[in-house]
């Protein structure tokens, strides 16, 4: 969360012409709610099997840049399918950094608590294995713009480094 993937995404959409998904956004317009909502009434479980049948979908398909959530990877089948048919980049972005991210936002089911840095601190110790096994490439965000980011993507799938 606050690792800048919407942002990035959408500008690494551009410069390659290739379409943007941000999935949760599609999953709010495909069901007509919020994420919020979604969490609250199916649960974080129900909100899972949504993402994977959009991640399912899109991955059948050519020219997208994809913004998942960061909570795909922890289904073994979403790592295995991401791995195996995309080029992922992981933005690694600290907890501190993410909090003072989205501190304000309030469309984000998993930090609606007391302590959103433990909330952040959590999901990252439980994802960050993860995120690593699932990316071809790692790029830290945490003291960089949106525009850098994009560079060093760019150069990235252009020299094929991490």
């Amino acid at each position: 969360m606050g690792a800048g993937k919407t942002t990035v995404g959408m500008s690494l959409s551009s410069a390659l012409n290739y379409k943007f998904i941000d999935m949760d956004k599609e999953i709010e317009r495909s069901t007509g709610a919020e994420i919020s909502l979604i969490f609250e009434k199916e649960g974080e479980a129900g909100f899972r099997k949504r993402e994977k049948r959009l991640l399912d979908s899109l991955l059948t398909k050519t020219c997208i840049v994809i913004s998942t959530g960061g909570g795909i990877i922890t289904d073994h089948q979403n790592r295995e399918a991401l791995k195996k048919t995309t080029t992922v980049i992981y933005l690694q972005c600290d907890p501190m950094t993410s909090l003072s991210r989205t501190k304000n936002d309030r469309k984000r089911p998993l930090l609606q608590n007391s302590d959103p840095l433990s909330k952040l601190e959590e999901l990252f110790k439980v994802r960050e294995n993860f995120y690593f096994e699932t990316a071809h490439h790692t790029i830290n965000v945490d003291n960089l713009s949106s525009k850098a980011v994009l560079t060093k993507i760019l150069k990235t799938l252009q020299n094929g480094n991490s």
